[in-house]
């Protein structure tokens, strides 16, 4: 896979290439666990474009609560709903596969990302560490 193009939304400010990703996703690789974890995948002709990883929080009291991390699609891919399809699919893992009633995210503020979001159901929430938390206005079940 050739480098990322730096600063592009869902990947890093720097360039990366395979040296970089593949120990990062090899750690993604050891934490996922059928009980809390689903990495969720695109491919188009094969090839990866894009991720997403849902991780049910651990704490008996919001069990039914689950995190997206890592949601991530190759910027020559923008405006293909490689995006769209993976928090399609994400929400219908997280609620028939996981029974996830609510999934949160946190996003980088400033990158059209809020845009992005907001039209698939996902509103803004507090701050938090300078970026905005978001969560979806689409009801649990």
């Amino acid at each position: 896979m050739s480098p990322t193009p730096a600063g592009q939304p869902g990947f890093p400010s720097r360039r990366i290439d395979a040296g970089h990703a593949v120990p990062a996703v090899e750690a993604l690789m050891q934490r996922l666990a059928p009980e809390t974890s689903r990495l969720v995948m695109a491919f188009v002709d094969e090839e990866l474009t894009g991720w997403l990883n849902i991780r049910r929080n651990t704490s008996a009291l919001i069990a039914h609560w689950g995190t997206l991390r890592h949601v991530q699609t190759h910027p020559r891919c923008s405006g293909r709903g490689i995006g769209s399809a993976l928090m399609t699919a994400a929400r219908q893992i997280a609620r028939q596969d996981m029974d996830l009633e609510q999934l949160h995210l946190a996003a980088r503020g400033g990158m059209g990302l809020e845009d992005f979001y907001g039209r698939l159901g996902v509103e803004g929430g507090r701050p938090l560490a300078g970026r905005p938390s978001l969560r979806s206005r689409r009801g649990s079940r």
